[in-house]
């Protein structure tokens, strides 16, 4: 059966999605390479524009807007010139602000990414791992989850220490008390913290780290259905979306499955594609969505920002026009 995208497209339209997690600003510098340094051996990129993007979580939001959802982001920056500019962009982009946080003793994670002649050739961080105050955090929650019929919360950790054992214990807790589904894009720290989510969403590396197993590279299908059915009894999730980069992704449920190939021969950048994932994820669980549809459309849409430099969002006109083949 041949399925058009934009008739699933519009199932997403207003799911309202809180987003929680980090965020992180993306700063690029655009140039050119014409001569090296007279001080060492390194090539001279002459900046010819700069341009902030959202990064981390606010990337998240924005995926989930441009494909007709209602994104709420959930998130702590510092009180900076940084944070002021992510601020600046979300209200730019028209993403709800209310459930940021402004602290004055944390830094507002900043990535910076030199791209010249269309490669990504460095990139440096300024970035700290935050400390909070969870009672502030978990009220501020608490008070979004009663007031905000909220269709889905979808977790995005990055490491950067909002997400702390204390506070995924409650958010998970919280909202299988309003009976609201759970997706998680995990990171090495908290990997096996979340437990019983409805959806969860590695990648191939983190995996591996996870279950100690990058000496033994898991290549075959059989390895990789064993891998995330291990995974899913041991977290109790319902669903495992396991991201392969240039090989595609896989899914594992209760009782199937799937393996989609990448569709992109072209593989520019892979930066942001797994936020495009985690994102149709949570609008496809919001919309009642089949698992061969979350994950055909999930790969379709990964390998459309993978022809993309730099971190991008899905835009819907990209996938309006595609359809999906399902058995």
């Amino acid at each position: 059966m041949i399925m058009k995208i934009n008739g699933i497209l519009k199932k997403f339209k207003q799911k309202k999605i809180l987003i929680f997690g980090d965020s992180i600003l993306d700063k690029y510098y655009f140039g050119n390479i014409n001569r090296h340094s007279p001080e060492s051996d390194i090539p001279i990129v002459d900046i010819t524009k700069t341009e902030f993007r959202l990064g981390g979580a606010g990337n998240v939001a924005l995926n989930i807007q441009n494909l007709g959802g209602y994104p709420i982001l959930f998130s702590v920056l510092g009180n900076d010139i940084h944070g002021q500019e992510y601020l600046k962009l979300l209200n730019t982009n028209g993403i709800e602000t209310n459930g940021i946080s402004i602290f004055k003793k944390i830094r507002t994670t900043t990535k910076h990414r030199v791209i010249s002649d269309g490669n990504h050739i460095a990139r440096f961080d300024e970035d700290e791992i935050i400390n909070i105050n969870e009672h502030i955090i978990l009220k501020k929650f608490d008070n979004i989850i009663s007031k905000c019929d909220i269709d889905v919360l979808l977790v995005q950790d990055y490491n950067k220490g909002l997400l702390s054992l204390n506070i995924i214990n409650h958010i998970i807790t919280k909202c299988k008390n309003f009976m609201i589904p759970i997706v998680v894009d995990p990171k090495k720290n908290n990997f096996f913290s979340y437990k019983f989510v409805d959806i969860f969403k590695p990648n191939l590396k983190e995996i591996n780290d996870a279950f100690n197993s990058r000496n033994n590279q898991i290549t075959s299908k059989s390895d990789l259905e064993f891998i995330t059915s291990k995974l899913k009894n041991k977290i109790n999730a319902k669903v495992i979306i396991l991201t392969l980069s240039e090989n595609g992704m896989c899914l594992k449920s209760e009782d199937k499955y799937y393996h989609e190939k990448t569709l992109t021969k072209d593989v520019v950048d892979v930066s942001g594609a797994g936020d495009t994932v985690i994102s149709i994820a949570a609008l496809s669980l919001a919309a009642n969505l089949n698992n061969e549809i979350i994950i055909k459309i999930s790969n379709l849409a990964a390998g459309l920002v993978c022809k993309k430099i730099g971190v991008s969002p899905i835009l819907k006109k990209d996938l309006n026009y595609k359809s999906l083949n399902i058995s």
